[in-house]
């Protein structure tokens, strides 16, 4: 049997809540979503949609580890990049029209 990790104490939505709209309005904006040791200490997610070729979210790409290996300082903005980049590759491989890959792409520009 695998030992469980400690939950977190802290989250931006309240477990059981369908509350997440600002949070998700936020990723909209920035591209990808950041997951902070919500569920468990020190692990965090960086993530990203993947795009269709209708423009719909049909899924999408992340990495989730140790907080400090993801979200440390000197590593955030690379992981940030590399996801949003493969899940803009994963897109445009899935012919997404360029108009929903266009906050993919800029994140290395807004760093």
């Amino acid at each position: 049997m695998t030992p469980s990790l400690p939950a977190a104490t802290r989250s931006l939505t309240a477990r059981g809540t369908a509350n997440a709209s600002p949070c998700a309005a936020q990723s909209a904006r920035d591209g990808y979503a950041l997951e902070d040791e919500e569920e468990y200490e020190e692990i965090a997610c960086v993530a990203a949609p993947v795009f269709d070729a209708t423009g719909r979210c049909c899924g999408g790409i992340s990495v989730t580890g140790c907080r400090a290996d993801v979200l440390g300082d000197e590593r955030r903005m690379r992981v940030i990049e590399a996801v949003c980049a493969t899940a803009a590759g994963v897109s445009t491989a899935m012919g997404a029209p360029a108009r929903v890959l266009t906050t993919l792409t800029a994140v290395g520009r807004r760093a």
